[in-house]
């Protein structure tokens, strides 16, 4: 497959693949309007994220592009970071897509997912690529939205409990954030909405504390940072296999994305680095202590995303503690390896639930060494 998408990106031509790996989930989503569309979207699902996965690999250093005319526009680009992040994304959601298309199979009315993924998809895809304030706080927003609607796409009461959590929790969590955006585009000069603008005048900011306070209470969130950690067991628990598996693995790192991109990296921040450190050292640890007393191999796997998390937070806050500009790429590097691992973790709970005892063995050994993987053994 890699030689198949290295061909097309050389045909198609440097700098497509970024406009297409939004573009395409998103008029997927558009033609979810029509019924009949709608219903046959399922097979779809392996190539809508392509692009994505075509445009890391090939097209990280295309620049960017705007959407829209001089009175408004969205700034889209693809760094280090985001392609790191972006590319193994792509991969998951390929994979959890064959899966989700198997699922369908067996669901009467699959509308509400089929329409719930797309808008995940083109949200998860869309922060990883946008380059300016307002269009990453939009897409952020679909994101949420969507993935809301996957929890609820579960069986009984605890999928709408535990979907209308989530979708409260990132409500309030986006409050905080857009709050602090507002600011960085006030102490940016000459009016400039994208990231990097504002990122580089916030260090001179008079609201700079201010600022990070409200970004990192919103992200933090976002990240299920212990305490606010709650809604992330509930929501990977009650999910359906497909959707618990591209949330714990893709869309929580909307936030990671967010970190390296909004703090100041380049000046040492010590208090609000260290700050960030402890609280994420000890969300490491407390997810491991709670989740080995837990039974549901889902709630198990989620509260390994709490520690995870925790850990990928303290390397960030460490980073911004000493001005280490070279932690943005670092952090995405053990975020994307905990993506890939933590999705594929719970794909094979997915598969050794739909085969039985018959493929229990087959699917054991892969998973117990992707988890010693995360764990960090060899």
């Amino acid at each position: 497959m890699i030689a198949t998408t290295a061909l097309l990106a050389i045909l198609l031509g440097a700098g497509v693949m970024v406009p297409l790996a939004i573009g395409l989930p998103l008029l997927l989503l558009v033609a979810c309007a029509s019924k009949r569309l709608r219903r046959r979207m399922p097979r779809l699902f392996v190539i809508a994220p392509l692009p994505a996965l075509l445009a890391a690999l090939f097209d990280a250093d295309a620049g960017s592009f705007e959407l829209g005319n001089d009175l408004f526009s969205l700034s889209f680009s693809l760094d280090a970071p985001g392609a790191m992040l972006l590319g193994v994304a792509a991969l998951l959601w390929i994979l959890s897509g064959v899966y989700a298309a198997r699922f369908l199979r067996e669901r009467p009315e699959p509308d509400g997912f089929i329409v719930c993924w797309l808008m995940t998809l083109t949200g998860c895809v869309g922060v990883f690529l946008a380059a300016d304030l307002i269009g990453f706080y939009f897409l952020l927003a679909v994101l949420s939205v969507g993935a809301s609607g996957l929890v609820l796409q579960g069986e009984g009461p605890d999928a709408i409990r535990a979907g209308a959590l989530y979708l409260g929790l990132a409500l309030l969590a986006e409050a905080f954030l857009l709050a602090g955006l507002i600011l960085m585009a006030n102490a940016t000069p000459d009016g400039s909405l994208l990231i990097r603008d504002a990122v580089a005048a916030l260090p001179d900011s008079p609201t700079r504390d201010l600022t990070v306070t409200l970004l990192l209470i919103g992200l933090g969130m976002k990240a299920g940072l212990v305490p606010l950690h709650f809604w992330m067991p509930l929501a990977y628990t009650a999910a359906p296999i497909p959707a618990a598996a591209v949330m714990s693995g893709a869309v929580v790192k909307a936030s990671v994305i967010a970190l390296v991109r909004f703090l100041p990296f380049d000046v040492a921040v010590p208090g609000f680095g260290h700050a960030l450190a402890v609280i994420g050292l000890f969300g490491a640890l407390y997810g491991v202590l709670i989740g080995i007393t837990q039974r549901n191999p889902k709630t198990v796997l989620a509260y390994s995303s709490v520690s995870q998390m925790g850990f990928v937070v303290a390397v960030i806050g460490m980073g911004l503690a000493a001005g280490d500009a070279g932690t943005p790429v670092a952090a995405a590097f053990y975020a994307a390896h905990h993506l890939l691992v933590k999705g594929s973790l719970f794909l094979a709970v997915g598969v050794v639930a739909l085969t039985g005892r018959r493929h229990l063995w087959p699917m054991l050994v892969p998973a117990a060494i992707i988890a010693l993987g995360l764990g960090g053994c060899r």
